[in-house]
């Protein structure tokens, strides 16, 4: 399986991006006109020994000197891409709290996982779950107990390969398209686009007032 990419849109050029694989003959094999960002991407495996042709079009039908582009081809690794729905976990002392990660197997990544946290303070504990075998959404139940101290910090969550013990860090994407994070629709491309520290805050417990005496 190879992975075939367009950078263009996402390096400030006005090309809305067509890709597709040809075949000797010029016939299309497969083809990707856009994702979220203009800048397709596909998946796709020969289906037998020859020659292909990865070709590039706009979908606007427009070219010119600032037309620029990247293409990548590259053979697709098994691995997988662990993402966390939120970068910051708030908690009461004597309290359940749930964490939302969602697992995504890519290329045929197969290994059996488990997602457990690291860093956690004392008095609370995080009960591994086992991601299922297609991948998707793996809810953690995150507990403190009664008397948890106070605590803000950063803890990392892993998924562990079972049979290797190799680990994958849980992420929170901090590129948006959907979200307003300081320009219309979210920033699609950031310097730093993700981040594996994960921000827990272990709240204090409130202080009863006293009963006002009649």
């Amino acid at each position: 399986m190879l992975l075939l990419g367009v950078q263009s849109a996402s390096l400030g050029f006005p090309l809305d991006a067509r890709l597709k694989v040809e075949d000797a003959k010029g016939k299309e094999l497969t083809k990707k006109d856009d994702t979220v960002n203009a800048d397709p991407m596909l998946e796709w495996t020969a289906p037998d020994d020859g020659t292909y042709f990865a070709v590039i079009g706009n979908v606007l039908h427009r070219g010119g000197p600032d037309h620029l582009y990247r293409l990548s081809i590259s053979r697709a690794v098994p691995g997988l891409k662990a993402v966390a729905v939120s970068n910051a976990f708030a908690i009461e002392p004597g309290k359940t709290n749930e964490i939302k990660v969602t697992v995504t197997r890519l290329h045929g990544f197969q290994s059996k996982l488990t997602v457990s946290a690291r860093g956690l303070p004392e008095g609370l504990t995080l009960e591994p779950g086992e991601v299922p075998d297609k991948g998707g959404e793996v809810l953690l139940k995150l507990v403190a107990s009664s008397d948890a101290k106070p605590f803000s910090g950063a803890i990392q969550i892993a998924v562990t390969e079972t049979e290797s013990g190799t680990e994958h860090h849980v992420v929170s994407e901090l590129i948006s398209s959907t979200t307003d994070n300081g320009v219309p629709q979210g920033f699609k491309k950031l310097v730093v686009e993700s981040t594996d520290q994960l921000w827990l805050t272990v709240l204090s417990v409130p202080t009863k007032k006293p009963e006002a005496e009649n």
